[in-house]
């Protein structure tokens, strides 16, 4: 499953790059609403498709607020650095997600990693 997921980013790199006349708007849009629908199908698929609620703790609905933002200028950033650079330079920084995804973890969550997470 890793190397399929490692092969569909990189062929979804280079299609981004081949999309660099488009407007980046158009294509962050387009793989917002591919993403809607895959995920909508997919919890209703496994029965884990959850609304928050009234009751829900203002918490998470902030970090679904959060989450949405941060989601959409990270993939407006990578499709304007695609639109500039080669798809090489951009894959190779985008990699780097995995090592600040471990650093904030420790930083502002204090959860200190270990072989299995």
């Amino acid at each position: 499953m890793a190397l399929a997921c490692m092969f569909f980013a990189a062929l979804i790199i280079v299609f981004q790059r081949y999309l660099r006349h488009v407007h980046f708007s158009l294509v962050s849009f387009s793989s917002g609403i591919w993403g809607v629908a895959q995920c909508v199908i997919l919890a209703f698929a496994f029965g884990q498709f959850e609304l928050p609620t009234r009751n829900s703790d203002m918490k998470e609905i902030i970090y679904l607020c959060g989450l949405a933002v941060l989601t959409f200028f990270a993939q407006s950033s990578i499709i304007i650095a695609l639109k500039l650079e080669q798809a090489g330079p951009v894959s190779i920084v985008q990699s780097c997600d995995v090592i600040f995804a471990f650093l904030w973890q420790f930083v502002f969550l204090n959860v200190i990693p270990d072989y299995f997470r």
